[in-house]
């Protein structure tokens, strides 16, 4: 047995490998249809999520109330002591230039 090639050529595209995630909404209507008591298999045909996703996602739900497995509390924003100078230092070399501009 031979390992995988690993190179691509021009115009290929190599398979995205890791999770998918499902839009929100789309766990919501999931969430939703089996509150309503439809079965892990007609969701799936439904939506197009595999009805294992589904059964997870629903066991999240019930114990979190949430669709997701974490919180997603995106980036934090650091501002450094430069970043604050520069605007300033912008808007006393340019007195009528707008607040919106000096950026």
């Amino acid at each position: 047995m031979t390992a995988p090639q690993t190179t691509t050529k021009k115009g290929q595209y190599r398979k995205r490998v890791g999770r998918k995630e499902w839009a929100e909404a789309t766990h919501w209507r999931a969430v939703g249809m089996r509150e309503v008591g439809t079965s892990f298999a007609e969701i799936s045909r439904r939506v197009k999520i595999p009805s294992s996703t589904l059964a997870s996602a629903y066991q999240r739900y019930e114990a979190t109330c949430s669709v997701f497995n974490h919180t997603r509390t995106g980036r934090v924003h650091k501002i450094s002591p430069r970043g604050i100078r520069h605007p300033v230092i912008a808007s006393k070399r340019n007195r009528e230039m707008p607040l919106w501009q000096l950026r």
